[in-house]
């Protein structure tokens, strides 16, 4: 039996791999009751994210990757975008936050976090970074040219 590929990053990876790291049946009510609980700011950056409202690109709110669960998730760009309230300056947190992080990059995606503090008081600076960072991905590049 043949195993279709999907590509990821820089390698090769089948599907019955990529089905098992994202969005996995098993943490389902784990990013149902985060998405019910979310933040004042997740919902506010959520308003601008949702509906394909910056560059035309879809956002999934609470979607696992692996054993976590990333704030936001652009699929075709391979981009997280995480809030990061103030139990994220704990030295703990932070230790966890380097090793999510390290992961979540070993996939080949991209993180982009931003404080609540920067969501609340500067939501168009963090549209414009992302939009930015959007605008020079190879991946959105490639699309616009074919």
């Amino acid at each position: 039996m043949a195993l279709a590929l999907v590509w990821v990053g820089l390698v090769f990876k089948n599907i019955f791999f990529m089905t098992k790291l994202f969005n996995r049946t098993e943490v389902k009510r784990t990013r149902r009751k985060l998405r019910r609980n979310s933040t004042v700011t997740e919902d506010l950056l959520w308003i601008y994210l949702k509906n394909r409202q910056l560059v035309g690109q879809k956002f999934r709110r609470q979607y696992s990757i692996g054993k976590y669960v990333v704030d936001f998730y652009c699929p075709q760009q391979r981009l997280i975008v995480e809030v990061d309230g103030s139990i994220h300056q704990k030295p703990e947190v932070k230790k966890n936050d380097i090793l999510r992080q390290e992961f979540l990059e070993s996939l080949g995606l991209r993180v982009l976090r931003f404080s609540n503090s920067d969501v609340n008081c500067q939501i168009q600076t963090v549209l414009e970074t992302i939009r930015n960072f959007l605008a020079r991905s190879p991946l959105l590049t490639k699309e616009r040219s074919g």
